[in-house]
């Protein structure tokens, strides 16, 4: 899988996929993870949406 997000910039550096660090899918996925945290957590979709995958990722609760 590749990363097809438009502008990475616009979203959290910390969400990658659980089995490949490297890369996120364009959308909410059930395999991403937050690795700002130790073991790396799971997200829940509508928490992705709203935070890890847009500009408003500086926001959550975890980043901040």
């Amino acid at each position: 899988m590749t990363e097809r997000i438009v502008d990475p910039q616009a979203v959290c550096p910390f969400v990658a996929l659980d089995e490949d660090r490297d890369h996120r899918a364009p959308g909410p996925d059930h395999h991403h993870r937050c690795f700002a945290e130790s073991p790396a957590a799971p997200r829940a979709l509508a928490h992705q949406a709203a935070y890890c995958l847009s500009g408003a990722f500086a926001t959550c609760p975890t980043f901040v």
